[in-house]
C-alpha cells in the first residue's frame, strides 16, 4: 500500500475514533443524549398515509425543530411541519435503545440510535404507524 494511502486511512480510522469517543477500557461509549439536536428529517409510515410514506426534509424547508436534552434528565423542544408548530418539555429517560419522553402527563417509548452525530428516533402507534425521527448534533 502506498505511504500516502496509509496516512490517509490511518487519519480516517483516527478521526471515527474521535467522533465515537472510547472509554478507559477501550470499549467504544456512545455520544450522550445530552445536549442540543436540529431536527433534519421527520418520516410518517403508515396506512393513513397516501403511498405508504411520506418524509419532511430540513432541507426543503418542510420541517424545522430542535430539541434539547438536559443533563438533569429534563428536556425542551419545538417541531414546525408544513407550518404548524408545536413546543414540548418535560422529563427523559434512557436505557439501552429505549427514550422515554414525559410532557404533558403523557410518556412515550421511542427507540434510538446515535450515530456519530445523527440521532434517529422511531415510534411506532398501532394505529397510526410509525414517525422516524433524524436530528444533527449541534
Amino acid at each position: 500500500m502506498p505511504r500516502n494511502t496509509l496516512i490517509s486511512v490511518l487519519a480516517a480510522m483516527l478521526a471515527v475514533l474521535l467522533v465515537t469517543g472510547c472509554d478507559g477500557d477501550g470499549d467504544s461509549t456512545p455520544r450522550s443524549l445530552a445536549g442540543t439536536w436540529e431536527l433534519t428529517s421527520i418520516t410518517y409510515t403508515g396506512d393513513r398515509v397516501v403511498g405508504g410514506s411520506l418524509t419532511l426534509s430540513a432541507t426543503f424547508g418542510l420541517a424545522s425543530g430542535t430539541l434539547i436534552f438536559n443533563d438533569d434528565n429534563t428536556w425542551s423542544g419545538n417541531v414546525t411541519a408544513l407550518g404548524d408548530t408545536t413546543t414540548y418539555d418535560g422529563t427523559w429517560s434512557a436505557s439501552e435503545d429505549q427514550l422515554s419522553l414525559t410532557s404533558l402527563g403523557q410518556s412515550l417509548k421511542w427507540t434510538y440510535v446515535i450515530a456519530g452525530n445523527t440521532l434517529t428516533t422511531t415510534y411506532t402507534d398501532p394505529d397510526e404507524g410509525t414517525v422516524t425521527t433524524r436530528f444533527m448534533a449541534r
